[in-house]
């Protein structure tokens, strides 16, 4: 192979290997997580009068109860379906992700799109935590009985956002509906 030949092989290698990183980084931003859907998603599901505040419960039963009668009043739910479906989540595992934080969730047939509530009783409540301790912000989350891959993608956001003692520090200080609205539609903390 002579030298020029050999040169010519090597930019088409070159312009080969540049081909295939553009095509990546373009695969990449289509396929990467969108996390701007997930956080727009999250307030869209978490109306701001769904963030119910102070509320009078002294366990997860009652909460659910609560939750289920907000949902017959808000979304046409059967109470019945939506406590069942909670309390049959909470029999595989408790919800409770420890620090004082929740994300119950489950199933509702008849359901046409996910829903979300922020609840902060008024005393924390037993909620069978890996930490043992008492939750005092749950965040609810119903979801279609033929939910896909997106239900799972809210609650990994969810801890996610949890997880970041920031966000966690200002749900503690949030004392409004709307406060608490915006904080889960702020996708910087």
């Amino acid at each position: 192979m002579s030298v020029v030949a050999a040169w010519q092989l090597g930019v088409l290698l070159a312009a080969n290997v540049a081909a295939r990183y553009n095509l990546i980084l373009r695969l990449n931003a289509v396929f990467a997580p969108r996390t701007d859907f997930i956080v727009s998603l999250l307030a869209d599901l978490l109306a701001p009068e769904n963030v119910l505040l102070d509320l009078d419960v002294s366990n997860k039963r009652r909460l659910f109860e609560l939750i289920a009668l907000e949902s017959e009043l808000r979304y046409d739910l059967v109470p019945t379906v939506t406590i069942d479906s909670l309390l049959a989540r909470e029999k595989l595992g408790s919800t409770g992700l420890g620090q004082g934080i929740a994300i119950p969730h489950g199933r509702i047939r008849g359901l046409e799109r996910s829903i979300g509530y922020f609840a902060r009783p008024k005393q924390p409540i037993a909620f069978q935590s890996p930490d043992g301790l008492p939750v005092r912000d749950v965040f609810v989350l119903l979801v279609p009985e033929a939910a896909t891959d997106a239900h799972l993608q809210i609650l990994s956001e969810l801890a996610q956002r949890f997880s970041s003692r920031s966000f966690r520090d200002a749900l503690t200080a949030a004392n409004d509906p709307h406060t608490v609205h915006a904080l889960f539609s702020n996708p910087s903390l």
